[in-house]
């Protein structure tokens, strides 16, 4: 029904999907390597099955920001490895695959790696021939961190995140600025009408928070 009048509004839907029940963030249930082992494919089955129901295009982001270290599936945490996670998304890409639901878009999205915790991506990148967007998450947290410019927030990790695949499309899958320590409509201006065009001009969608 949400997707249906995301449809009805002229846009496309994105569903992320986080494989957990939000309780803990080191819950081991969760792992990469229970993920791989099938636990869930009965769950993700349906999944696929209402994804082919749907029956129009969509974007789906499988277990984002993969390079954090703050939910079950991310940067060693439960003994998570890049390979770990590059067996997840082609275990659960190869479910959606051969049940039909080949209208799915699917959404390798990262969050960014400059000024915080999260490591290089870059080990965790499951390859072209299953990703169809790459996408990061980045946000101006102010005086809450460091206030930075949208380009000081994206633009070494959109450098990396291109040398990955020279053709697909980026999504700013999250992005929000704070209004504490600077000027957030400026902030916002300055994002949309000069340094997207510019600094990261393979951006084509952009996920406000």
């Amino acid at each position: 029904t949400a997707m249906n009048g995301v449809v009805a509004r002229g846009a496309v839907p994105l569903v992320t999907v986080e494989p957990w029940d939000s309780s803990s963030s080191t819950d081991p249930r969760f792992s990469l390597k229970n993920i791989v082992r099938g636990d869930f494919d009965t769950w993700f089955a349906a999944g696929a099955d209402a994804a082919r129901g749907f029956g129009r295009s969509f974007y789906l982001r499988f277990a984002p920001e993969m390079n954090g270290v703050w939910a079950p599936w991310e940067a060693g945490v439960n003994g998570n490895t890049p390979e770990d996670y590059i067996d997840a998304w082609r275990h659960v890409h190869a479910i959606f695959v051969a049940r039909g639901a080949t209208n799915v878009l699917w959404v390798w999205g990262p969050n960014v790696f400059a000024g915080g915790s999260a490591v290089d991506f870059t080990p965790y990148y499951p390859g072209s021939d299953v990703v169809d967007v790459l996408a990061l998450d980045g946000y101006n947290w102010g005086s809450l961190d460091v206030w930075q410019t949208y380009s000081q927030v994206f633009g070494a990790s959109y450098d990396t995140l291109c040398r990955l695949d020279p053709d697909k499309p980026v999504m700013i899958a999250e992005t929000a600025s704070t209004e504490s320590g600077g000027d957030k409509a400026a902030w916002i201006t300055s994002a949309f009408t000069k340094e997207i065009p510019t600094r990261t001009p393979r951006v084509r969608i952009v996920v406000w928070f």
